[in-house]
Parts: C-alpha cells; sequence; structure tokens
C-alpha cells in the first residue's frame, strides 16, 4: 500500500526494524532515497522517508543500524545529468545521524535488466540490439560522457557510487572509470546485480 503521511512512513521503518530485530538482522541499506522517487507510486523511497528515518535518528527510536544511498532519479529509470549532479553537490558525505543513520553514498540507474534487452551488452541481443545506457541524454557516446561525469563527481566528493548495472558492458566501463580515477581509494564502490 502507499504510505502517505510521516505517521505512517515512521510506523513502516518502526515496523521494518521490529522485524529485523526478530530475525537477529541489526543493519540493513536502503539502497536509493531521494528526490527522483517524491512522485513515486509508493511513498517509499521519497525525501519523506529520509527525513522520517532521520526524525526517528534523532528521536534514538531506530533499533537497526540503516544506511542510505541517495537517489537522484526515479526507481528503475533515467538518470538526468543535472539532476543527479545536483543531488550529488547535496547529498551529505559524512554519517546522518548519532550512529544509528549513515549516508553511505549514491545510487546510479546505468542500464536495464537482460529480460527487457535494456542491460547495455557487448555482444547483441537475439533482436540484434545491445541495450543502452539510462544516463543522460542524446547518443550513446554522450550517456557514457554523462554516466562517467556522474561518478567522477561523486568520487570527488568522496561518495561510494553504487550502480545499478547488469550488463557486462556497463560494468566494465564502471570498472574502467574507476581505474582511470586511480582505483576505489576505499570508498567502497559497487556494482548492483552485475548478472552479466
Amino acid at each position: 500500500p502507499t504510505l502517505a503521511g510521516p505517521d505512517a512512513i515512521e510506523a513502516a521503518i518502526l515496523r521494518m526494524g521490529r522485524l529485523a530485530a526478530s530475525l537477529g538482522i541489526t543493519s540493513y541499506l536502503e539502497p536509493g532515497l531521494g528526490s527522483g522517487e517524491d512522485d513515486g507510486t509508493t511513498g517509499c523511497f521519497g525525501t519523506p522517508v529520509i527525513a522520517a528515518y532521520r526524525r526517528l535518528a534523532a528521536q534514538d527510536a531506530l533499533t537497526a543500524r540503516v544506511g542510505m544511498l541517495g537517489l537522484f532519479g526515479p526507481l528503475d529509470g533515467p538518470s538526468r545529468l543535472e539532476t543527479v549532479l545536483a543531488g550529488i553537490a547535496g547529498w551529505p558525505a559524512t554519517d546522518t545521524g548519532p550512529g544509528m543513520l549513515l549516508a553511505r553514498g549514491v545510487k546510479i540507474f546505468v542500464d536495464g535488466i537482460p529480460p527487457l534487452g535494456t542491460a547495455w551488452t557487448d555482444d547483441p541481443y537475439l533482436d540484434g540490439g545491445h541495450g543502452g545506457l539510462m544516463t543522460g541524454e542524446g547518443n550513446a557516446a554522450q550517456r557514457l560522457a554523462a554516466f562517467e561525469t556522474m561518478v567522477t563527481a561523486a568520487h570527488r566528493r568522496g561518495l561510494a557510487v553504487g550502480v545499478h548495472a547488469t550488463g557486462d558492458r556497463s560494468v566494465g566501463a564502471f570498472v574502467t572509470l574507476i581505474e582511470r580515477l586511480g582505483g576505489a581509494a576505499g570508498l567502497g564502490h559497487h556494482v548492483i546485480h552485475g548478472e552479466m
């Protein structure tokens, strides 16, 4: 169901914390929260959720340590260069609460998924396509340049970058870029999924 209003969001977070504790889980990662989902259909990933986590952390009400990845586009959707760069500039580079709420970095959707033929691949799908990047606009080279600009901006701010990348070509582009930047520098850059 849609989470409407601060009370419903806080109740859901507390319910999740109780469930996690009952299973012996003491920490979890919110893999994409931010303004890109403020108009999302569920109410589970937008800035009101970040605000609820911050209120609960300030009240010492969280029962699990929570890491957050900032998301500056729609979940499973395109990442616009200007929007992502603005989000990176405003995302905390340090912990955001009294030890229980942590800004862990940012998430960027790079490509889609193999079953839909939208993962960016070296080898063609049966229909001859290679999928493509969801970063920026324009042709493949322009989208790759936008992706590299996003990752470089986060890296230089000291933020871990989690890329939703499922195709071998998108994963390879990310690894190549991190190598060109001199390595991860202990920031914890990572590929989310990496199916191919």
